[in-house]
């Protein structure tokens, strides 16, 4: 914080921490971010009362700085969303040159994770909601993953629900269809029953 490079922003609900050469990146997301989350508070039927941190990691040691010692983040994380402590961390798209990450893309998701998270305490959340809300929230499909999903109908591979969860554990072509249907499931859920009723839904999960 003694840094004179390290810029630091407050807002309604956020507290911005990021270096001056990121600031082109994290304009965008500020801009944005008060929209954000009313907008995933709303879908959720929550929203919490305590401001969010946000770091835009400057190096991969800016990036590990909350993990456990010994447990670093994957070279593939661009974010990840620490609950317990109210605060997200962002790699600096100047960490993943040659990649197509979309800083606002990540805060949007990481976002997700948080919000949902408070409305469900200590409570777990299951997977596919926490992953497959996070994916709607920022907009994270595309055409070709119709079909994807298309193709895993008419061959018979979908995931059942009971074990939706536990192929987030798989590798390959098994994780990227649980995050598929994750996302078709709550994009089903909304556009089928709505908003109040899925807010219901989550609430009595979160219970």
């Amino acid at each position: 914080e003694s840094n004179p490079s390290v810029i630091q922003v407050s807002s309604r609900y956020f507290f911005f921490r990021f270096h001056e050469q990121d600031r082109f990146y994290m304009d965008r997301i500020i801009g944005r971010s008060e929209a954000l989350y009313e907008k995933i508070a709303q879908d959720i039927g929550f929203a919490p009362t305590e401001p969010i941190e946000v770091i835009m990691a400057f190096t991969e040691e800016e990036f590990n700085q909350f993990q456990q010692k010994g447990d670093p983040l994957p070279q593939w994380a661009v974010g990840v969303a620490y609950p317990a402590l109210n605060l997200m961390v962002i790699r600096s798209p100047r960490l993943v040159a040659g990649t197509q990450e979309n800083p606002l893309k990540t805060f949007t998701h990481e976002l997700s994770h948080l919000i949902l998270a408070r409305q469900f305490g200590r409570h777990p959340i299951p997977r596919w909601l926490n992953e497959g809300l996070a994916m709607y929230e920022a907009y994270e499909w595309h055409p070709s993953q119709d079909l994807l999903m298309a193709r895993a109908v008419l061959s018979g591979q979908l995931i059942s629900l009971d074990q939706l969860t536990q192929a987030f554990g798989g590798e390959g072509l098994e994780i990227q269809q649980a995050y598929l249907q994750s996302y078709s499931l709550v994009n089903y859920l909304i556009s089928t029953y709505g908003r109040e009723d899925f807010h219901s839904f989550v609430l009595r999960l979160a219970q």
